[in-house]
């Protein structure tokens, strides 16, 4: 099997013409109710199909042959300013659903911050207590959304869901904006962070969103990205989760 993807939750190879979604703490009934439950409510972005349970921790999904928005930017820079519009407006058509019976925002994210290595004890209880002062507007946010797991076919299908939840719509965004801010691919970085720049004026342009708002799901998108990101990017998200907590015991 090739490799194509790992993270901490799931390990992502290509096998005999079909993905092969590895999980390493095994799979439960429960998991598996949920996967479904979750392509069911990604389908009409482009989902991958569910074939089905293949080994212990191993199921097969549909391998979305195409063109990743990544490879069709790199291939195209003259068109920064339309595809950050498309990027953005992807975006917005999954923020406009409902995101029930995913998991809830709190959750998604408080697990994540909880479980880091990289923050202190009261530096993860207070970006908690500013989790639960923000909006949950339950809609359905995808939890990865990149230009990776965008690929176009014959129109763009949005893939990858593992992470969706039911949250703020600018929570997702922010997630959105960091990894962005952390692409080290062929392009310079002024190029990305013009692309950065373009997807961000985009989505609040046609949400009638505010910068501010924006802002302040930064530092919680931060913090529950810190343990998933390479320890050189590490660094960059500290400063961000440092500009919001006021804590001077930033490190474990």
């Amino acid at each position: 099997m090739e490799l194509i993807k790992k993270s901490s939750q799931v390990d992502i190879y290509l096998h005999e013409g079909k993905v092969i979604k590895v999980y390493p703490d095994g799979i439960t009934d429960a998991f598996i109710q949920y996967e479904y439950k979750l392509h069911e409510v990604s389908k009409k972005f482009g989902s991958e199909k569910i074939y089905g349970i293949e080994k212990e921790n191993h199921i097969a999904f549909e391998y979305v042959k195409g063109e990743s928005m990544l490879k069709r930017l790199l291939a195209h820079t003259s068109r920064v300013q339309s595809m950050a519009k498309i990027f953005a407006g992807l975006q917005e058509k999954i923020h406009v659903e409902d995101g029930g019976g995913l998991v809830d925002q709190k959750f998604f994210f408080s697990k994540k911050i909880m479980a880091s290595k990289h923050l202190s004890p009261d530096v993860k209880n207070e970006l908690i207590d500013r989790l639960n002062d923000l909006e949950n507007k339950g809609a359905l946010c995808h939890g990865d959304f990149d230009l990776d797991n965008i690929i176009y076919v014959d129109h763009y299908r949005v893939i990858n869901w593992d992470n969706a939840y039911r949250g703020h719509p600018l929570s997702d965004v922010a997630l959105t904006w960091l990894k962005l801010s952390l692409k080290r691919e062929k392009l310079s970085k002024g190029y990305m962070n013009l692309f950065r720049f373009l997807y961000l004026r985009y989505y609040l342009s046609i949400t009638g969103s505010t910068n501010k708002a924006f802002k302040s799901w930064l530092s919680i998108a931060a913090a529950a990205s810190i343990d998933e990101v390479k320890a050189e990017d590490r660094p960059y998200l500290l400063s961000i989760i440092f500009r919001d907590v006021k804590k001077v015991n930033l490190f474990k």
